[in-house]
């Protein structure tokens, strides 16, 4: 007798396509910014799988650049696996899991710059925009 591994149909949506951060004079005060949820970046994830899905993040090369260790996650999501700031990272990082079938199960990022002293804006005023691109992938188990 043989038996197929269990597979099924998993997908993710971006809810949150982008997120803005204009630092303040407390921001500064406190030396970093955050978007935190409900105001974080949000992903529904969805998996018929009997055995659950990961849900991974990395960043792509940010232009002008933040440095990875001031660029942090974290994920206050149940089933969290980055439960606190953590620096994002050029490579995937597992963010959250389920170990059943789920459907349209919101999961959050939440997001903090910090160190915001270290990115001046441009010379002769305005505002020197920071931008990095989050890539999420789902992976069934």
């Amino acid at each position: 007798m043989s038996v197929s591994p269990a597979s099924g149909a998993s997908s993710l949506a971006i809810a949150t396509s982008s997120v803005t951060l204009s630092p303040s004079q407390p921001d500064y005060e406190a030396g970093y910014i955050e978007s935190t949820s409900p105001s974080g970046i949000e992903v529904t994830v969805t998996t018929d799988n009997p055995s659950g899905v990961v849900l991974y993040i990395r960043s792509d090369d940010a232009s002008p650049e933040l440095d990875f260790s001031d660029l942090l996650v974290k994920c206050p999501t149940g089933g969290s696996a980055i439960p606190s700031y953590t620096p994002i990272s050029g490579t995937d990082q597992s963010l959250w899991s389920t170990a059943s079938p789920v459907t349209d199960q919101s999961v959050y990022t939440d997001i903090r710059v910090q160190d915001v002293w270290s990115y001046p804006d441009s010379e002769g005023g305005g505002r020197t925009p920071y931008v990095d691109t989050l890539t999420y992938t789902v992976v069934e188990l």
